[in-house]
């Protein structure tokens, strides 16, 4: 009969190395400060969810975010729930507005263009894991 390991969970001392959302927008605006313009907010953004999802998977294991719930300390839903909120607001109140040079043409075009800020920060995204749900307004 074959035995079924699981993996041991992270201990909580690790959530003293997860950056606060202040210290991802930061590092981000430092190290991407040339991107073309709306890319910043958008790698920002993507960093937030992509920490979550980290945290998520963590302590989720292979039953996902149902098990994340259950069975993973406060602190780590906390901070989980932060990153979610910051990349929530990021999304709603940073996304780049239309400009006139970029509407009406294809995304193709626009990133050819290399100016349209609401293109370059939809670029910058993460790809939507699986489990999580990711909508951009």
């Amino acid at each position: 009969m074959a035995s079924q390991v699981e993996a041991a969970r992270p201990d909580e001392t690790i959530l003293r190395y997860y950056p606060t959302v202040e210290q991802v927008r930061k590092d981000v605006e430092a190290e991407r400060r040339d991107d073309r313009p709306g890319e910043v907010e958008g790698r920002i953004s993507g960093q937030y969810l992509l920490l979550a999802e980290v945290l998520e998977s963590s302590w989720g294991g292979r039953h996902g975010p149902a098990s994340f719930v259950v069975q993973t300390p406060e602190q780590a839903k906390r901070l989980c729930g932060v990153y979610l909120d910051a990349g929530a607001e990021s999304r709603t109140h940073r996304f780049p507005v239309l400009q006139p040079e970029c509407s009406g043409r294809t995304v193709e075009e626009q990133n050819a263009k290399g100016i349209c800020a609401r293109v370059s920060y939809m670029t910058a995204q993460p790809i939507p894991l699986k489990n999580s749900v990711v909508s951009i307004v």
